[in-house]
């Protein structure tokens, strides 16, 4: 992995610019397979209050695919950009169906957001089709 998380690094926090901030970064990833319900719940839990999301990208739908294709080399300041500011959120989230069969986004997911925590859903195959 080429980023690692900034905010567990003091020496990048005291270089780091002031108008970028930790609590930008999410709190948990929605992923799954296609077809599973992630979209659906990305949806829902947009509604609630406390919840934000990242903005959604006119090109993948709602996904940032950051973790799992070429926006990850775009760098952490292009992936802080593509969430809003926390305001009064306590959580905030990303979803992405790319990152559930990908052979990279594990490992980069680990590496920047080591705390992390992963909303998957799976649906039995047969009622997928």
């Amino acid at each position: 992995p080429v980023w690692g998380n900034p905010c567990l690094d003091k020496r990048l926090m005291e270089i780091w610019s002031s108008n970028k901030s930790c609590s930008q970064l999410p709190d948990f990833l929605v992923l799954g397979p296609q077809k599973t319900g992630t979209t659906a719940l990305y949806t829902f839990l947009g509604l609630h209050p406390s919840i934000r999301h990242n903005v959604p990208s006119p090109h993948t739908f709602e996904e940032v695919q950051f973790f799992s294709g070429n926006n990850y080399y775009r760098g952490l300041d292009w992936y802080l950009k593509v969430f809003p500011s926390r305001e009064s959120a306590e959580l905030m989230f990303e979803k992405s169906a790319t990152y559930f069969d990908s052979d990279l986004a594990p490992k980069r997911v680990k590496a920047m957001l080591p705390n992390t925590k992963l909303v998957v859903l799976l649906l039995a195959p047969e009622k997928r089709a």
